[in-house]
Order: structure tokens, then sequence, then C-alpha cells
């Protein structure tokens, strides 16, 4: 099959999505188109993806507009979707691409719930890396890894978790997100924790060797697609220490193989057991992996299947549900969220 793959160029840079890329090009002709649809750079041109004729064509996390879907001549779409960026999408939205009977991969199970009540043509899988080189752990102090994405986790909520007398260093990897400006620690909190601050991109291989002298991983965000990075750490049997939610809590089950805690209610964790957890980290995934194999086989099956034809899709019913959508409940959704903001507005003037 001649595949067109399409997908956010940050991950070009993180490489991420290679392990997805790699499944797409067994047997298959894959072209990549990088796009920058989350700065609002838009360069990805449909009469180019036409041009090419291709038989497939893949969107990885994020999908364009509808009305850039409609123009394709390609209808053989799967779109990829992350629970991170499809958390708050409106069950309409997704109705509209429901129309065109686009097939889905999704690799976290609260996405799946939530798109199963709109008929998708679905698949569900679940990633795991390969066990990595499994690091040598000493538990006695918290030598904890901690790469800053954005401050929906700081060092200051994090002081509310963890047993600062038993931290020994801690490696703070402060290359955010694109357009956050994180908020670091004190120079006091960098003394007296041994706080080692990172800044800028690293090579994969100075990111392993500080994530080697660690034996606690910090989750970067609070919610995540796939979350490769806390994935990996576990691959090399390091506990990791997450918000609980998806997909960190898709993978961790607080105290077992992992600790889970929750960002509206901070409160100090228990690591007495974290040896343990060490060894039953390294059990789930492994087994975890082996399920993964099989499920690699299940996608280069579904690559090749044919879209989904429904009466539905294409039946008046469906076309009226959107209209009202557009025409009625979204914009007084809209009015709704504005009357919310000037009401806040006065109260902040009333309060001044």
């Amino acid at each position: 099959m001649k595949i067109a793959y399409i997908d956010y160029s940050f991950h070009k840079k993180t490489g991420s999505t290679l392990f997805f890329q790699e499944i797409l090009r067994h047997g298959n002709n894959v072209h990549t188109f990088w796009d920058d649809y989350l700065n609002d750079v838009r360069n990805l041109k449909y009469k180019e993806i036409n041009e090419q004729k291709f038989d497939l064509i893949v969107f990885f996390q994020i999908i364009p507009p509808f009305n850039f879907i409609k123009k394709l001549d390609c209808k053989n779409i799967i779109w990829v979707p992350m629970h991170d960026s499809e958390r708050k999408t409106n069950f309409f939205e997704w109705l509209k691409y429901f129309s065109l009977n686009i097939k889905i991969i999704s690799f976290s199970s609260t996405l799946s719930k939530k798109l199963k009540y709109i008929g998708f043509c679905k698949l569900d899988v679940k990633y795991y890396p390969p066990i990595s080189l499994i690091n040598n752990i000493n538990f006695k102090k918290i030598k904890l890894f901690f790469w800053q994405r954005n401050n929906d986790i700081t060092w200051d909520k994090l002081k509310k978790i963890l047993p600062l007398e038993n931290i020994e260093q801690v490696i703070l990897k402060a290359s955010p997100d694109p357009s956050y400006k994180l908020l670091l620690p004190s120079k006091e909190d960098c003394d007296n924790h041994n706080i080692k601050i990172i800044d800028g991109w690293i090579s994969k291989e100075d990111y392993n060797f500080f994530l080697k002298d660690s034996n606690l991983y910090i989750a970067s965000r609070c919610y995540e697609g796939i979350g490769m990075g806390f994935l990996e750490a576990m691959s090399r049997g390091i506990p990791v220490l997450a918000p609980n939610y998806p997909t960190m809590n898709e993978y961790i089950d607080d105290g077992k193989n992992g600790f889970l805690y929750n960002p509206k209610k901070l409160q100090k964790k228990d690591f007495k057991d974290i040896s343990n957890i060490s060894k039953t980290i390294i059990r789930d995934m492994q087994k975890g992996f082996d399920k993964w194999n099989i499920q690699k086989k299940e996608i280069e099956q579904f690559v090749k299947k044919s879209p989904k034809v429904d009466n539905l899709n294409h039946g008046i019913l469906l076309h009226i549900i959107i209209r009202v959508y557009e025409l009625i409940i979204k914009p007084f959704e809209y009015l709704k969220n504005l009357i919310k903001k000037i009401r806040e507005n006065l109260n902040n003037n009333t309060n001044i």
C-alpha cells in the first residue's frame, strides 16, 4: 500500500512515534508529512496529498479540520487520537468525523470507552516498550529524575508529596513543551536538595545517562497520549510517581508497580516498599511487551482493512444531528461561556 503518514513536527524531534511508523512501513510504501498544526501553522496542503494518489492516509494525534478531510480524494483514512489531546473534545465534533468512515486506532482505554458510543471502526491497543538495561537500583536514598514539560507538575508541588529528608539527588530536565515557560525551583531548594537543572534539549545518550543514575521517575504531565517517557523508565525497572489520570493510571497500580497521587489533594506518599515495586514493574512490563508484539500484527491487519460502510453514516439522521449542534447547541455553549466570563470579570472588579 502507498500510505501518507501525517504527524506533528515536534514528534520528529522527540522520535516518540517512530515505533508506530515502523509498523506502517512493514510491507508498505510510507510517505511522511510533518505538520505544525499545534503551532497554528498549517503547512499541510490537501492538493499535495491528492496529487500522490495514496491508498491510505494516517493522521497521528490531531486530525485536520473536517472541511480539509472532505477535500481529500483518498477516503481510506485512519486517525490515531491521543487521550491528552481529545479528553475535552465534544461528542458532536467526533460525530462529524464518524460520518466520513474514518477508522480509529486507540492507545488509551479511557479514550476508547468514550469513542465506542459513536461506533467508529476501531482497534484498541496498548503500547509497551521492550525491557531495557535494568538499572542497578539502590533504594536507600531517593535519586529522582524529573523532565518538567509544563507547569501542571512543578517542584513546589512535588515537595508536598516526596520525603524530602530522604532525597539524595534531583535531576531536573528543563526543556518545556511548545509555548510553556517553566516555574523552576528556588536557589535555596537547589542547594538543599541537590537539584541539578539540565537546560535545553539533550541527546538520547545524555538522557539515558541521567536516567541510569535514578531510582524514581516523575511523570511529566497530568495527562498523556501514550506516555513514552514514563514507560521507558518503567522498562528499566524504575518506579514512577504520576498523577492518577490517564494514561498513567492505565499502566500503574498505586503501591504495587508504581505510585499515583491526586494533583488536587497533594499528600505525602509512602515509598518504603519501593524495592519490591521495582521487581513487579519488570514482570508487568515484560507481560505487556509480549501482548504488544501480538497487537503489532493486529495493527498491520487493521491498516489493510477497508473503510467501514454504514448506511447511517450517509443518512439524513446523522446530518440533522450535526447541523443541530452547529446551528443551535454550539452557539448556545459559546453564549453560556461568554456570560460566565462577564460574570467573573464583574466579580473581580467588585472585589478590587
